[in-house]
């Protein structure tokens, strides 16, 4: 399936809640092929946010002096991003979770993921496509050296590469109050490759606030990717959400 011709784009071209029509057009072919979903709720908020992002990109788009084409053409890269891609990404992501949990984490995935620099891009065809020369891949239960972690991403630069996995864990695992231990409880090195972990409960509660740990998590790595390039200096190997880093740092 190209991208350019989704079954989900609309022949009419784009209005306000194009996007909304969507998700919902993809979260309705997805249960009818009987694959596990989250609630339609979680899909309608899904919805709203894409909408909001939309808006926000075209509005900015409007708003930039009639000399700034940089940003005229930036945002409406954003927003044609979402309507020629967003719709097969989820459908495609959340077949490969066949899970409603890690559906969550798709949908955000596809929607707000970012390495900081980048948006991030979703791989089907995990290895067929080829790397870019600079940004980030990801991709659902892809196997990394000796595990399988239930995402993968791959920060690109220049033929080099950083990897992060996410892993989600039991729903009776509680993570501890103390910061450092929390730290050391959360990530973890599996064959050199950092795993984020995030409890169910995190994932339903706030699978946004999930994605965006995992976007500073790749931040770090796509600053390390830069500082051996001589782009940018060398950053601290800390993977905490910024909340966390700015209580003892």
């Amino acid at each position: 399936m190209r991208h350019n011709e989704s079954d989900f784009n609309s022949p009419q071209g784009w209005h306000p809640g194009l996007l909304r029509e969507i998700v919902l057009a993809t979260a309705s072919k997805l249960s009818h092929h009987g694959i596990p979903l989250p609630p339609l709720d979680f899909y309608e908020a899904v919805a709203d946010r894409g909408e909001e992002i939309i808006i926000e990109a075209i509005a900015e788009a409007i708003a930039a002096s009639h000399d700034d084409t940089d940003t005229v053409i930036a945002n409406i890269r954003v927003a044609r991003r979402f309507l020629e891609r967003f719709g097969d990404d989820l459908f495609l992501a959340t077949e490969e979770t066949d899970d409603p949990l890690l559906a969550r984490l798709a949908a955000y995935l596809a929607l707000e993921g970012s390495d900081g620099y980048n948006e991030i891009r979703y791989q089907c065809a995990w290895g067929a496509q080829g790397s870019p020369d600079w940004g980030t891949l990801w991709g659902v239960k892809q196997k990394i050296r000796d595990f399988t972690p239930a995402f993968v991403l791959k920060v690109c630069m220049k033929g080099d590469f950083r990897w992060l996995g996410v892993e989600c864990h039991a729903p009776n695992r509680v993570l501890p109050e103390d910061i450092n231990t929390r730290v050391r409880a959360r990530t973890m090195i599996v064959s050199g490759i950092p795993v984020l972990a995030f409890s169910p409960a995190d994932v339903e509660k706030d699978a946004s606030a999930c994605v965006e740990e995992i976007g500073c998590a790749l931040s770090v790595l796509a600053q390390e990717l830069l500082a051996m390039h001589g782009l940018e200096s060398r950053p601290r190997l800390d993977f905490r959400p910024r909340g966390e880093r700015s209580l003892d740092d």
